[in-house]
């Protein structure tokens, strides 16, 4: 005999409907957190997906795409993909900076955001082409091309995701597989190659 199992439905809320949820990340306290593109806000919700924090109803985002959550550094990282810019929280909602938003950062699209397990942000640019890398305090430490040493490699890079050791994976929706860094940022496999390459 097969056991029950329950699903439980965020949008069933009196508050607040999702209409277009695009991204969800989860903090340490068990807070969910969704971002819905066509509201323009951020959703936090509880495991009983009772509303606890909404984030962005002066018309904060244009477009909240991607989130990320800082546990250590008690932070959310919100990428506005149509603003160009990733806005930055508390885990309770309180705003504290903005990174991009300028021609100094030069972002061209906001494809998705991660953490590795230092609290450094990585931001995929899928138009540019790069991943930038800032740190803790939201100061710029570098960037690198998704197409490595081989500049004519035609790729779409979607999202992204980083491991305990430091290797950058972005997915490529072109080749329909995953390309994969090193720390520094040189491409260490390439769709052609029958094996991760180290």
């Amino acid at each position: 005999e097969r056991g029950e199992r329950t699903v439980r439905v965020l949008d069933s809320t009196k508050d607040v409907r999702l209409l277009a949820p695009s991204s969800i990340a989860v903090d340490a306290t068990g807070v969910i957190f969704v971002s819905d593109s066509q509201q323009g806000r951020v959703f936090g919700y509880d495991r009983n997906g009772r509303l606890l924090i909404e984030i962005g109803r002066a018309g904060d985002f244009s477009s909240p795409s991607g989130l990320a959550v800082d546990n250590a550094g008690n932070r959310l990282y919100v990428a506005d993909s149509h603003a160009r810019r990733i806005k930055v929280y508390t885990n309770t909602g309180a705003w504290l900076t903005d990174i991009g938003g300028s021609a100094t950062t030069g972002f061209k699209s906001l494809s998705a955001i991660t953490l590795d397990r230092e609290g450094n942000l990585y931001v995929l640019d899928g138009r540019g082409l790069r991943v930038s890398l800032y740190g803790r305090d939201e100061k710029f430490l570098r960037d690198f091309n998704v197409t490595g040493d081989a500049p004519g490699l035609s790729v779409r890079p979607k999202g992204i995701a980083v491991d305990s050791s430091g290797r950058v994976y972005i997915t490529d929706s072109v080749n329909n597989n995953v390309l994969i860094f090193d720390q520094g940022g040189k491409l260490i496999r390439r769709p052609a190659d029958p094996d991760h390459g180290g």
